[in-house]
């Protein structure tokens, strides 16, 4: 809980940022994808639910997240 409240409030914050000026789409789809890649290991990790991919699931939903944050800020 205590990671998931910061997470969720960049969440909100980059997608508020995306809703008010349109060169923010990439923070709030990275930030997005980080927290997607996340809750699977949450899931994975707390409820034992995987499946057979579950790593290539993780990481591409990690490594694109962070590619789309790094070039977002670096385009500001």
């Amino acid at each position: 809980l205590g990671y998931s409240l910061p997470m969720a409030g960049l969440n909100a914050l980059a997608i508020g940022l995306a809703l008010q000026q349109a060169r923010f789409l990439p923070l709030a789809a990275g930030t997005l994808l980080f927290l997607t890649s996340d809750l699977i290991i949450g899931n994975w990790n707390i409820r034992g639910h995987a499946w057979k991919r579950i790593n290539d699931a993780v990481w591409l939903t990690y490594n694109l997240g962070q590619l789309l944050i790094v070039t977002s800020v670096a385009a500001i």
